[in-house]
């Protein structure tokens, strides 16, 4: 297990959905003011790890097309205090 983060927020658990627009920066200031951020990326997506939003946030990659992959999220979101979700139509 990891030391805690300081910072305000620190205590916060967070779940981001991978996104566009404001998502990623919403989650990086949470980030930034000692949330702990994980990032829900699409399994079949492709990530970008040196994203400047993506300092101090944790990543998993899930296919939630899989029942176990729902599974995980379920849990994760069960414990989390903040969901960020930001929908983007292509």
């Amino acid at each position: 297990m990891t030391a805690a983060k300081a910072g305000p927020l620190s205590g916060l658990q967070v779940v981001e959905m991978a996104g566009l627009g404001p998502a990623p920066m919403a989650g990086q200031l949470l980030a930034d003011l000692g949330a702990d951020v994980i990032v829900i990326d699409r399994r079949t997506g492709e990530r970008i790890d040196k994203d400047v939003n993506r300092r101090g946030k944790k990543s998993i990659a899930l296919n939630m097309k899989s029942e176990g992959a729902v599974n995980v999220f379920f849990s994760l979101i069960e414990k989390a205090d903040i969901l960020i979700e930001a929908s983007a139509q292509v």
